[in-house]
């Protein structure tokens, strides 16, 4: 039975107060040498506690630099609000080479860990996300096309991750987080697309069912409309992911925002504690396991 409640980033689940969503690098856990999973490694550090936890495989900029060298590279500009931060070594997840090396990551992972929750990355960049492309930079735009980038070949590698998740896993639920598709045309135009999610989203229920559990990682008190009706209306499971303190509004307003849209879990920001009282969090929790 999938898990219900409220969930906290990172920590060992044998001391955190809810569930963690543990983050990890490929090479944290995974030899690419041998295509083998480290000894020893985070994730059985986590089994070993009893607890329950989800395992939450970072952005593959972060990946082995032998899948990048593989694959190729490319450099991402990424800009929010101003802010622009420069990831030069960005892999082209849509290559081939690529696909197939996370293919033979997730093969190894469910043949090691087979009733462990994992989430689907492999196609993901800076963040954990598969529909961000920061293409509101013009810089990010000209560097995907001039590496070869394209939407068919971009949707053709997500669809081969959820086949490869859905082969690796035959009983754990997997988890991907979902936003509006930013899609980038050959012409270097661009449109955020909630089209291009919504069949994402069904491509991945249909080859997993009520093991496809939906997520987006960005919940505000704000939120509302597109992704935030989108994803309940593939029916559960389904949770979200708050943005951090400094962008979500009021904390209460946002985790309840996301109750009640039927969420089941809630994963909280950190320093949630500095806002939220154990009394609201032990309700919060409880309305969680109730929907």
């Amino acid at each position: 039975m999938i898990y219900k409640g409220l969930m906290v980033r990172q920590g060992d689940p044998a001391r955190t107060p809810y569930p963690p969503n543990i983050e990890i690098a490929v090479g944290d856990v995974y030899d690419t040498a041998t295509n083998t999973i480290k000894p020893n490694n985070v994730i059985d550090k986590a089994i070993g506690s009893g607890k329950p936890f989800r395992v939450r495989p970072k952005g593959m900029y972060y990946c082995p630099q032998s899948w990048k060298d593989e694959a190729g590279t490319w450099t991402d500009y990424h800009t929010r609000a101003g802010v622009t931060n420069i990831y030069p070594g960005m892999p082209r997840t849509w290559d081939p080479a690529f696909v197939l090396r996370h293919t033979a990551f997730l093969a190894a992972l469910g043949l090691k860990y087979p009733g462990v929750f994992f989430y689907l990355s492999g196609c993901s960049w800076v963040y954990a996300e598969g529909c961000l492309r920061d293409t509101n930079d013009a810089r990010t735009r000209n560097n995907l096309l001039a590496a070869g980038y394209t939407f068919e070949a971009d949707i053709a590698a997500q669809h081969a991750m959820i086949d490869a998740g859905a082969l690796a896993f035959k009983s754990s639920t997997l988890g991907m987080a979902f936003s509006a598709y930013d899609h980038l045309y050959p012409d270097g135009t661009r449109k955020v697309e909630m089209p291009r999610t919504v069949e994402l989203m069904t491509y991945f229920r249909t080859k997993l069912g009520a093991r496809a559990y939906l997520t987006n990682n960005s919940l505000e008190a704000s939120s509302k409309g597109g992704i935030f009706d989108a994803i309940p209306a593939q029916g559960e499971p389904f949770g979200f992911q708050t943005t951090t303190l400094p962008r979500i509004g009021n904390c209460w307003d946002a985790v309840d925002n996301g109750i009640k849209r039927g969420a089941q879990v809630i994963e909280l920001p950190a320093g949630y504690q500095t806002v939220l009282t154990p009394t609201q969090l032990a309700s919060f929790n409880a309305r969680l396991k109730a929907n």
